[in-house]
């Protein structure tokens, strides 16, 4: 079943809304609205660079879960927690990290934490 753009938009929104909620500000965002391969939806960020495609699938054919607004709001939700974590992910890629990194990246995903709960 191929998505609408009106499901795009609420995709979109929704992801919006958690970004804000999140207080990830900082990021820039490029929404597409194509093939993501298997997956519902997929993020790729930059983290040096603050730039996140977000891409949400024009075919969800292939997938198990019925194409609902609920479902595309469970899908928005789940890439903006991927974002939300993209930067310790980050720092445990890279090659050289200080614990000084590690420590005020968690801290400030902690910090985002407490406002959320």
């Amino acid at each position: 079943m191929k998505t609408t753009k009106r499901q795009f938009k609420v995709f979109c929104d929704e992801f919006k809304r958690h970004i804000e909620r999140f207080g990830l500000n900082e990021w820039r965002l490029d929404f597409v609205h194509e093939d993501c391969g298997d997956a519902f939806s997929t993020i790729n960020s930059s983290y040096s660079e603050k730039v996140v495609t977000i891409c949400f699938s024009d075919d969800w054919s292939e997938h198990c879960i019925p194409l609902s607004d609920n479902a595309i709001r469970d899908t928005a939700l789940h890439e903006a927690i991927e974002l939300l974590v993209s930067d310790l992910r980050a720092l445990s890629f890279a090659r050289f990290v200080t614990q000084d990194e590690i420590y005020s990246t968690s801290h400030m995903l902690v910090r985002r934490l407490e406002k959320l709960l």
